[in-house]
């Protein structure tokens, strides 16, 4: 159950934007041609959080639960970089969704005009309130 409520929001809440940066240009594109995936997928995004995600200790002992964002980057390289919470729920809970995006393996990247793309990426990661355990 927890899988499915965990691939429900990532489904749903997926938002994306794409900033292409050139040597002197930028471009923003308001829709992608091919969006940037992780490996295996969007159930095998599920699960690599499900895997790794460690609920925070203090998190768990206050029974918070809820949503984090985390905005990142899919680099041209499938890099993900500038990770960043966007919204905050406390108790180490936006670290552990840093620290999750940060270690994630590179993702296909996004492609425009059959060209990789910088693609930028909101993602909710659910803290459950019974802590995960």
């Amino acid at each position: 159950m927890k899988n499915y409520l965990l691939l429900l929001l990532i489904c749903c809440g997926l938002i994306s934007n794409s900033q292409e940066s050139s040597d002197s240009t930028k471009n923003d594109f308001a829709f992608i041609e091919v969006l940037p995936e992780f490996p295996g997928g969007i159930l095998s995004l599920s699960n690599y959080i499900s895997r790794n995600l460690k609920y925070p200790e203090v998190a768990y002992m206050l029974g918070i639960g809820g949503k984090v964002l985390v905005e990142f980057a899919v680099e041209k390289d499938g890099t993900v970089t500038d990770v960043q919470p966007k919204s905050c729920i406390g108790a180490g809970c936006e670290a552990e969704a840093v620290r999750i995006l940060n270690n994630s393996p590179k993702w296909k990247p996004g492609i425009q005009n059959s060209l990789p793309v910088r693609v930028m990426y909101t993602l909710p990661i659910n803290f459950p309130k019974t802590g995960g355990r």
